[in-house]
């Protein structure tokens, strides 16, 4: 029953100024609408999210790791990719398939 009572009562709540006084009232809180993650100020100084292409949707935004490694820092460099987008280089590079082979899977329709 409180749980239910909750969940009505948060839902009229604006996320991040919930956020805010249940911090200020010593209850731990940090989830909150993406969009609304999209500007926060701490993830923004952060450049959490990073603009990337994508083919068919444009430009979006994606979560950087949620944390840092000196030595070893990471950057997304592509967008999510299209379904089938990399199944000839997979094939070819990795799995060693001819490009005969390849050829003869795409017109068998193995690749659909």
């Amino acid at each position: 029953m409180i749980e239910a009572r909750l969940a009505d009562w948060t839902r009229t709540q604006a996320g991040r100024e919930l956020q805010c006084r249940l911090l200020e009232a010593g209850v731990p809180a940090g989830a909150y609408p993406m969009l609304d993650a999209l500007e926060d100020p701490q993830l923004v100084a952060r450049a959490h999210f990073v603009p990337l292409e994508h083919p068919e949707m444009g430009v979006l935004k994606y979560d950087e790791l949620g944390f840092r490694l000196s030595e070893t820092p990471s950057r997304l460099r592509t967008a999510a990719p299209l379904l089938g987008q990399h199944t000839e280089m997979v094939l070819n590079e990795f799995l060693g398939y001819s490009e005969a082979e390849y050829q003869a899977l795409l017109a068998s329709g193995a690749l659909q």
